[in-house]
């Protein structure tokens, strides 16, 4: 293999953004569950928070297509619309809302981007100590005596 090849071969696996897009990277999401007294729902009176692993963040409508299975097994409404406020019981309302978040304030592609880097560093540091080896180690150990 050509030892250009193998350079642009190196670049693309750890450039990470070119192969970012094509990756069904789970991801982290905030599912809210907001209580209201009104049809309108206006004034929520209680909101519960989950925050869940995300293993299809495919988009559905704008939504990760894992919060559509959340809703599901806690709504009793059939082709359920997120941000739409729904009746629940006794004069009470009730919207879903679904969508991304992080951790940390890392994202997926931030992490990447550093596991990237720390390969890069790892590359190059085998890299000089290869070209070190071979410029300054002494040809004649390689060699043995005949007697």
């Amino acid at each position: 293999m050509n030892l250009n090849y193998k350079f642009i071969s190196i670049f693309f696996l750890f450039n990470l953004n070119t192969i970012y897009g094509f990756l069904d990277i789970p991801e982290n999401v905030n599912f809210d569950i907001t209580y209201y007294n009104d049809s309108n729902c206006s004034i929520p009176q209680k909101t519960s928070e989950f925050t869940f692993f995300c293993t299809n963040s495919s988009k559905i409508n704008g939504t990760p297509g894992c919060c559509y299975s959340y809703v599901n097994s806690v709504s009793y409404i059939d082709n359920h619309q997120f941000e739409k406020c729904y009746p629940y019981m006794n004069n009470k309302f009730v919207d879903y809302s679904c969508q991304k978040t992080t951790y940390f304030d890392f994202n997926v592609m931030e992490i990447f981007a550093i596991l990237g880097l720390i390969g890069m560093l790892l590359f190059l540091i085998t890299f000089f100590v290869y070209i070190g080896k071979s410029l300054f180690s002494s040809k004649r150990e390689n060699y043995h005596r005949i007697n």
